[in-house]
């Protein structure tokens, strides 16, 4: 049965960039063999498993956005018309990236290569994937398929705007804003300062005050939607006491973890941000509130491509 590995493939690659790697191909006698395929896809994909009873369904939406294709056939020695020649073939390849598509997105961790029988988790998932096969007659053909993360050239989760919690005579009321207007987005790996007014007429006990940096991709399954909310910050502020006014600046370091990437919409799923306030409040209801972050419409003066540490994965938090 002949082998398939994939070698020396970069991990990410950018909108508009290409992913270059090698395909090992080890043909331990000579084989015959009507094809050998490369393709790469990137594709949408959701899945939902149903209880029915004592069994279960898994239901699946897979909508493809891009796909190229190369046949590796000329590139390996054939004995004859019909059969590999017996070795070890190592054979270069590169595939463009589109610059306008979604980047790699999941709700849930999968391995970085997976077999024609392997299965995934529930959740969505944005997926490049090579896909090598070796096209044997009348026998189960074999077929590797790599994953490569694609991230947008720049990333940019949003812009904060100012933001007001519901007020109340005798309930404290919370206020943030950036601390610099000029500069509102939120962006991976950057630091990002905000102001905050808490204005408390009716004397309660305050017991801290906290932002969390939320990740919220909604989608669907064919009939069925789903939600996926996925933490990638919390920043906490030792806020406490029964005073009328506490007013200041709060500095937060925006983490550059892998899955945050610019919020969009595809044909199945939609991506935003929001940063969650949470001012909590001595015997009496703690202040919430969501601030959805606003995407960016154009180009931002932030740095150059980068990418997040760490490797393929959900990033904090799970499905």
């Amino acid at each position: 049965m002949p082998g398939i590995r994939f070698v020396s493939v970069s991990p990410y690659a950018f909108l508009g960039g290409a992913i270059a790697g090698t395909v090992e191909l080890d043909f331990d006698r000579p084989s015959k063999v009507r094809d050998i395929s490369l393709v790469l896809t990137g594709a949408e994909r959701s899945q939902v498993t149903v209880s029915q009873g004592k069994s279960s369904e898994m239901i699946q939406d897979v909508r493809p956005f891009y796909e190229q294709a190369v046949s590796l056939r000329e590139r390996v020695p054939f004995q004859d018309p019909e059969h590999a020649a017996q070795g070890n073939y190592q054979v270069p390849f590169e595939f463009s990236v589109p610059p306008v598509a979604p980047p790699t997105l999941e709700t849930s961790p999968l391995s970085l290569e997976h077999g024609h029988f392997d299965r995934s988790p529930d959740g969505l998932f944005v997926d490049y994937t090579l896909k090598a096969k070796v096209d044997v007659p009348l026998w189960v053909d074999p077929v590797l398929s790599h994953r490569v993360q694609v991230l947008p050239p720049v990333r940019v989760l949003g812009g904060l705007s100012d933001a007001m919690s519901a007020s109340s005579p005798d309930h404290p009321q919370v206020r943030v804003s950036p601390a610099d207007t000029n500069q509102p987005w939120i962006v991976p790996g950057k630091p990002f300062s905000m102001v905050y007014a808490v204005q408390n007429p009716g004397g309660k006990m305050l017991k801290g005050f906290t932002a969390t940096l939320v990740r919220t991709i909604d989608y669907t399954i064919r009939s069925y939607s789903r939600a996926n909310r996925t933490v990638f910050g919390t920043f906490p502020l030792a806020l406490e006491g029964n005073g009328p006014l506490y007013e200041g600046r709060m500095d937060l370091m925006v983490p550059d973890l892998v899955g945050m990437v610019n919020p969009g919409m595809g044909q199945i799923f939609r991506c935003s941000w929001s940063l969650e306030i949470d001012l909590g409040v001595h015997l009496g209801f703690d202040v919430k509130m969501g601030i959805p972050l606003t995407p960016p419409v154009v180009n931002l003066p932030v740095s150059s491509p980068s990418v997040p540490p760490g490797t393929l994965g959900a990033g904090p938090g799970g499905p």
